[in-house]
């Protein structure tokens, strides 16, 4: 679709009411009956009380020509009671899952080959694909910082910005702002200002407040809560630096560095899987050893030393989302998926 400001005269959106749903999860059984007389159903996973419908419904599909694309997102990790629901599923549902599918796109191979599925891949190699997520480079782009918002979170404009974007519930627990809060804490002697700036709403939100007022960090940090869409890159933009330090594989890829990339920001990502893909080291910006606050304070100021070499991992980023993650070039690698699966 070229024109993303006519979607609504281009697609039906049907919205279902689940019969239950948990946290991201959600039973839709009248899911069943939607997904009859399709060409293709394109499934996203980890989707819970979704995937499943499509699966029992796979082989009445395949008799009517129905293709089934599976979109592989990530690897469900999980803590406690609900780490060993995930464990499970993989055991007894995942395979079966996936083995219905005509094509399973993942985000990259990087990930890929870190997955719980990769026998399956390893087996049938042409059945996946990797197409990785895109970013809208018009929307976010270089732009000067927003002076309003500066004075809104009380930032200097001397200060060299370092922002957090994510979810802050407890299904995102794995997006490491602890470790975050806790390295720049280190960064009192430093000879440079200095503030970080976390974007994201969720339950963790208060105990991120009570660690950076444990470690008297509060006019160093501000927490912006939930942001609209239309006001991201502004944030973005008020940012010398953005940084995503995940700690296990629940993180595959890392939109937001994407986004920051677009915008000319240098970027520092944890070595994961997926995400490394994204942040080239010493290219594009930054990997840092996961849940190690030492190593992200260390890149943190690394990077704050050397505006010039900032500047170069900037430009490198927004280089490589033109050159590979603009959303027209992904939606064209997606719908030629589409063409070939239907001959």
């Amino acid at each position: 679709i070229s024109n993303y400001n006519n979607l609504e005269n281009k697609l039906k959106v049907s919205f279902l009411k689940p019969m239950f749903s948990y946290g991201n999860a959600a039973y839709v059984p009248s899911l069943s009956k939607k997904i009859k007389g399709f060409d293709i159903i394109h499934l996203h996973y980890p989707f819970f009380g979704g995937a499943e419908v499509v699966w029992r419904q796979a082989k009445k599909l395949k008799k009517r020509g129905t293709k089934i694309i599976i979109h592989y997102h990530m690897d469900v990790v999980g803590r406690g009671w609900i780490g060993l629901i995930f464990k499970l599923h993989r055991m007894f549902l995942l395979n079966s899952i996936i083995k219905v599918a005509d094509r399973v796109i993942v985000t990259s191979m990087d990930y890929a080959r870190s997955l719980d599925i990769r026998s399956l891949m390893t087996a049938n190699p042409k059945k996946f694909v990797a197409i990785p997520i895109g970013v809208d480079s018009i929307n976010f782009q270089p732009k000067p910082k927003n002076k309003s918002l500066l004075e809104k979170y009380g930032i200097s404009k001397d200060s060299k910005v370092i922002i957090f974007m994510g979810a802050l519930d407890k299904a995102h627990y794995f997006k490491g702002v602890e470790n975050l809060i806790t390295a720049v804490a280190s960064l009192r002697d430093v000879t440079y200002e200095w503030h970080l700036l976390v974007v994201g709403a969720g339950e963790l939100l208060s105990s991120y407040r009570d660690l950076a007022s444990q470690l008297h960090l509060s006019g160093r940090i501000s927490f912006a809560g939930y942001v609209p869409d239309k006001d991201l890159a502004d944030h973005f933009n008020l940012a010398e630096l953005a940084i995503l330090p995940s700690i296990d594989k629940s993180e595959a890829f890392g939109t937001v560095l994407l986004e920051a990339m677009s915008c000319g920001k240098s970027v520092i990502g944890s070595d994961l899987p997926g995400v490394r893909t994204v942040v080239e080291h010493e290219i594009n910006g930054l990997v840092v050893k996961p849940g190690n606050p030492d190593d992200i304070a260390k890149k943190i100021n690394v990077l704050f030393q050397d505006d010039s070499l900032r500047n170069r991992f900037g430009q490198a980023g927004r280089k490589k989302v033109l050159e590979l993650y603009d959303w027209a070039k992904v939606v064209s690698q997606i719908d030629k998926i589409y063409q070939q699966v239907k001959v």
